[in-house]
């Protein structure tokens, strides 16, 4: 009797050890499976994806993956539980129907129930999302008892389901999916969101105790099913659901209201940095863009908005293309394209706003990067239209000339350079100036004279449009470069010139005729470089000029050289009058009606240290090209008046002075104060002072001349023209000015003799004269005969070598004093 007892003994202790270890092995494979699932899950959920095609099909794939391993524990239980083998053999092909099904279905559930809260916003944990939590678990916990329970029915006839056991496993099954959603949550702000590494021994723990509820309820769930119960998993239940609880409710859940108070604070940074964004974004002086990864504008700031005239709806219709001007279309896209493949970009490029204007920008280009991925361009465009409008006028201005639109001298420079590449063709540089032209800025006004400017560089331009480049060098100097020419083409196009500057300008109601000095020089004969034919040219300018202006001369050998001894005899003149080289001789003018000295003629001359006495006619010309004519001009007037004192002084001699006024000296804006300055200085009555004019200078400058001469004569000072006859020879023009005196040019006086038409032009001139009641003097009279033809012609006064040369101011009182009549 004792041997079967202690065979039924040893089989219950063999079918109990078996039974353990069966369950031990469910264990440690049911906790492995699920913590190995929710690891794998968490860790593939929480990467980054890049399309929604693939994110989806991963999701689909970890739903499938997790729907199968759990499907699986009930039959794992139910092995363990010697319900059956895992034999095909012993498992009714419905099972594996119905596995597959159950196994499908779960899955989706599943995963779409995980993926739902790993893509749910993290926030502080309230009330609603507890009870959403609360209602998810409830909802999966009842699906995945209810499949449990179906696949138990498949091999368990006796099964039977009671509330107690239903209430019992579906509140373990409920926190254990809770506890679950709240881990994720935990181990995704702390790796996430918070970016701080959980260490391996975490995942361990905390998925362990997962997967050691979640088996454990499973097999206690399906041994309450036929009413049988194990110690050991009913132990593991309880105490792997305790401390699951107790871990989540008072280390999760503390540790997430932590997380939580960080992620509060870090959103509140992120608000802040996004607030301080968006005020640098808004308020930037500069306009700002986003762009998407084709071009498409995603935002503008209002600067941009000013910028383009288009409103922000607008602006999110158009493409980079759009607004870029054509020509730098190509440029700003390549830009573009190299800041979305990862680089930088500063670069300049024109927009074309909605009015159709042009905006020029100086755009700095770089990417947009969302976790690494770069999903746009943010672009800032500064506005340098003004800048670059300004750089375009200083640009302008560097190789033009302001006033005319013409080159200017670096203009017309450059484009020689690119004229003269072959030597072997010809060029001509004509340059110009136009005759007296301070004289119409001095008594008409700058204003005048600059629209004079404007005229003559509008009619030049005009004029030779495709025959060369026209420029402006300065002041009244112009530049004439003709392509492709030769002398004979050269001459004719002077005279065209000629002939279009000859033609009246009309200027703010004033009538202006104008004259031109012209020089040629030739490419390559007279020189190879802009400045030497310039320089030639010019020679060539100064030489017409000392031969009276109103033609034009072209370059030679000889005009060099005449040009060097102008320039060193200029120098000579200068220094002459620092060291008061420069002397007055006098040349007495006789009445005729009582043979009497009338006054004297003040005539300069130069007592040059090495080459003795030089008459006028050698320097003034030279003098007169320049300025200073008038600084001789002003000795001139100092030295007579000193000189009228000085006789005064020592010989009681009043004697009355005339003296050669230039028209440079007369138009001087200081020259009737300093008259009257020299007058005042040394006593000398104004009625004693004579001033002599050209007929051309009081015709040229009629308004200037009247308003000058009457200034003149209010102070006394008597005015008197000279050479008449030789410019303009009107008659009718002597009205308009109140000559005191007309001296008769010795051309007619020395002619009168053996040309009778000379003496009737000399009777005209008397007669004219009297009856504008001026005093008539006969010039360069050297015979008795043309003293005594000047007589016959009713002459008032003479002068020449008959009644003496010009003689030292200290030899005038012994040659003349006993000839002045008082």
């Amino acid at each position: 009797m004792a041997e079967p007892s202690i065979i039924r003994y040893i089989v219950l202790v063999h079918r109990e050890v078996f039974l353990l270890g069966s369950q031990l092995v469910y264990i440690l494979i049911g906790t492995f499976s699920c913590m190995s699932l929710l690891y794998i899950t968490f860790h593939a959920l929480k990467s980054e994806v890049s399309t929604k095609n693939r994110e989806f099909l991963l999701s689909a794939f970890i739903a499938c993956f997790a729907g199968i391993i759990l499907s699986a524990l009930p039959f794992l239980s139910l092995s363990s539980q010697g319900a059956f083998t895992l034999s095909a053999e012993q498992i009714p092909s419905f099972g594996w129907v119905t596995f597959a099904n159950i196994s499908i279905l779960f899955a989706f559930l599943f995963g779409a129930s995980f993926a739902g809260v790993h893509k749910m916003e993290v926030t502080s944990l309230q009330r609603n999302s507890a009870l959403y939590h609360f209602f998810f678990s409830a909802l999966v916990s009842a699906f995945f008892l209810a499949s449990t329970y179906i696949t138990a029915g498949l091999y368990l006839t006796s099964a039977s389901i009671d509330l107690e056991n239903s209430l019992l496993s579906l509140t373990f099954v409920t926190g254990g999916i809770y506890c679950t959603t709240r881990i994720f949550e935990h181990l995704y702000a702390e790796e996430i969101i918070m970016n701080r590494s959980v260490p391996m021994k975490k995942y361990i723990g905390l998925l362990g105790l997962v997967g050691l509820s979640f088996s454990s309820t499973i097999y206690s769930f399906i041994e309450r099913l036929y009413a049988e119960q194990s110690v050991l998993m009913t132990s593991f239940e309880w105490k792997s659901a305790v401390v699951l609880y107790f871990v989540t409710l008072v280390y999760i859940e503390t540790q997430f209201k932590e997380q939580q108070e960080l992620l509060e604070h870090k959103n509140r940074q992120m608000e802040d940095q996004e607030q301080h964004y968006r005020s640098l974004f808004e308020y930037n002086p500069n306009a700002v863009f986003t762009l998407d990864t084709k071009g498409n504008f995603t935002a503008s700031n209002q600067s941009a908005i000013d910028l383009t005239g288009y409103t922000h709806k607008e602006m999110l219709k158009l493409k980079v293309k759009d607004l870029v001007a054509p020509d730098y279309a190509e440029k700003t896209m390549q830009e573009y394209q190299h800041v979305i493949n990862g680089g930088t970009a500063h670069f300049e490029t024109t927009l074309i706003t909605k009015s159709g204007q042009h905006a020029y920008l100086k755009v700095t280009g770089f990417t947009i990067k969302v976790d690494e991925k770069i999903t746009g361009v943010h672009a800032i465009a500064q506005d340098i239209t003004k800048e670059k409008l300004a750089n375009e006028q200083i640009e302008y201005l560097a190789y033009r000339d302001e006033l005319t639109g013409l080159l200017n001298r670096r203009g017309m420079n450059r484009a020689f350079q690119g004229l003269n590449q072959d030597h072997q063709k010809q060029l001509a540089v004509v340059l110009f100036d136009v005759d007296l032209f301070k004289n119409i800025n001095d008594h008409l006004g700058h204003y005048i004279g600059d629209q004079l400017l404007k005229e003559v560089g509008d009619r030049l331009l005009e004029t030779f449009k495709g025959k060369g480049f026209t420029a402006r060098m300065g002041g009244d100097e112009f530049l004439l470069c003709l392509d492709h020419t030769n002398m004979e083409q050269t001459m004719d196009n002077i005279r065209l010139l000629q002939k279009e500057m000859n033609k009246l300008f009309t200027l703010e109601g004033y009538h202006k005729q104008i004259t031109l000095s012209i020089g040629v020089s030739y490419f390559p004969g007279d020189g190879t470089d802009f400045n030497t034919l310039v320089k030639r040219a010019d020679m060539a300018m100064y030489e017409v000029k000392s031969n009276g202006r109103n033609g034009f001369q072209e370059f030679s050998d000889t005009v060099e050289k005449e040009n060097i001894a102008n320039i060193l005899i200029e120098e000579e003149m200068r220094k002459a009058l620092d060291e008061d080289q420069y002397v007055l001789h006098f040349q007495p003018k006789m009445d005729l009606r009582n043979q009497a000295v009338a006054g004297v003629e003040a005539l300069i001359r130069w007592e040059h240290p090495d080459r003795g006495l030089i008459m006028p006619g050698e320097f003034i010309p030279i003098a007169e090209q320049s300025e200073l004519i008038v600084d001789i001009g002003r000795w001139t007037i100092r030295e007579c008046c000193r000189q009228y004192q000085e006789w005064v002084r020592t010989t009681g001699m009043e004697l009355p002075i005339s003296v050669n006024i230039s028209s440079k000296q007369f138009l001087h804006h200081d020259f009737i104060e300093q008259i009257l300055t020299e007058l005042e200085r040394n006593s000398m009555p104004p009625h004693h002072l004579d001033i002599e004019i050209t007929e051309t200078l009081a015709i040229e400058n009629k308004e200037v001349t009247q308003t000058k001469i009457e200034s003149l004569k209010d102070y006394g000072i008597t005015i008197s023209m000279d050479d008449f006859g030789t410019g303009y020879t009107s008659l009718s023009y002597l009205s308009m000015f109140s000559i005191d005196r007309l001296k008769i040019d010795r051309t007619f006086i020395q002619g009168m003799v053996h040309d009778s038409s000379h003496a009737v032009i000399v009777d005209s001139i008397v007669s004219v004269a009297r009856h504008l009641d001026m005093v008539v003097t006969a010039e360069g009279v050297e015979t008795n005969q043309q003293l005594e033809f000047v007589k016959n012609c009713d002459c008032d006064e003479a002068q020449g070598y008959l009644f003496g040369a010009a003689i030292p101011a200290d030899h005038v009182a012994d040659h003349l004093l006993d000839r002045l009549y008082q």
